[in-house]
């Protein structure tokens, strides 16, 4: 079976992921009114992969977040201490990609942008779930870096929840 790589991803209506500083806490409101269907996602998921910089933003929630998923986190440095099912990976992401593509249960490419862009620049993005919050952030870290090639997209679906942010679902062409 092959499994499907994904992003699910939260960003601001001016397209950040997080704010100046590098924070997310602007997304805590919102997380807490609704689960926007992360419950039904995550049962999907086995492996998730994220870059250096979300991997040390997620060790500052507190209780580690995935305990149940494979984490990779892409760096070349390695990683102090870290939660059980959680290693570092130096492989390129066409190598990764290869290596993840069979097995069971779905990949998340977790990000952040740079990591997220890398996989699509390798083919490797098979769903891409954008969550749009009714957010101005007015600077701070976008979705996607300038800088990589451009890409089309076929629509999928759109869902609006009571909490104002809209699911944007795409696959790549």
């Amino acid at each position: 079976m092959s499994r499907r790589f994904r992003v699910m991803i939260a960003q601001s209506a001016d397209g950040l992921i997080a704010d100046a500083a590098g924070g997310v806490e602007w997304l805590d409101r919102y997380q807490e009114a609704n689960d926007h269907g992360y419950g039904a996602f995550i049962r999907e998921i086995d492996t998730i992969v994220m870059g250096r910089a979300t991997y040390e933003v997620a060790r500052h929630f507190g209780a580690w977040p995935y305990p149940d998923q494979q984490c990779l986190v892409l760096s070349a440095r390695p990683l102090d201490d870290p939660p059980p099912r959680v290693a570092r990976t130096a492989l390129d992401v066409p190598a990764l990609g290869a290596a993840l593509r069979e097995g069971e249960g779905d990949v998340w490419v977790l990000g952040g942008g740079r990591t997220i862009r890398g996989f699509l620049d390798a083919g490797l993005i098979d769903l891409l779930e954008l969550f749009v919050v009714p957010e101005i952030l007015g600077a701070g870290v976008p979705l996607f870096p300038p800088g990589h090639a451009a890409f089309s997209l076929s629509f999928k679906g759109a869902l609006a929840f009571p909490t104002g942010i809209v699911r944007l679902t795409y696959q790549r062409n």
